[in-house]
């Protein structure tokens, strides 16, 4: 019997021999993953801080207005002006409104010139916003926008 009791203390005590985890290297452990989420925890927050605090680019504005139409058919714009110099007021003054650009060709300048515009390095990264006030037709599902000389029957 007393042989059988010292298995049992044997068979109890095997995990420590062997080197199970005890309480104490479980709770360095723990100390440890506390300590990497707190480390982490605090790159985030100055992640964010550094993100947040960093200057908002000035975006460009180009404000496009077709006022007027040469054909009778088509109605004048009417308060197109007015739109663009209020939208005009939100930008900065290097923004472009633009209204006498009621040609095709010239819509497509103001256009092309702003995308030449955003890549230089003083205007890289800045975003874009364009305002474009006209009248449209859609013919088989796709919109077309009508310059100031416009056909009704092109």
């Amino acid at each position: 019997m007393g042989r059988e009791r010292s298995r049992r203390r044997t068979w109890r005590n095997e995990g420590v021999l062997v080197g199970r985890s005890t309480p104490s290297s479980q709770g360095k452990l723990a100390g440890r993953i506390v300590a990497i989420v707190a480390v982490l925890v605090i790159v985030g927050v100055i992640g964010g801080l550094l993100y947040y605090l960093r200057p908002t680019p000035q975006p460009l504005a180009l404000a496009l207005a077709v006022t007027q139409y040469a054909d009778a058919h088509y109605p004048p714009n009417a308060w197109a002006q007015q739109d663009v110099e209020a939208f005009s007021r939100h930008f900065d003054d290097d923004s472009v409104m633009a209204l006498q650009g009621q040609e095709q060709q010239t819509l497509r300048d103001l256009v092309a010139s702003l995308a030449d515009r955003t890549t230089r390095t003083e205007d890289r990264g800045r975003p874009v916003v364009v305002y474009l006030s006209g009248l449209a037709v859609t013919r088989q599902n796709r919109v077309y926008l009508l310059p100031g000389r416009a056909d009704p029957d092109d």
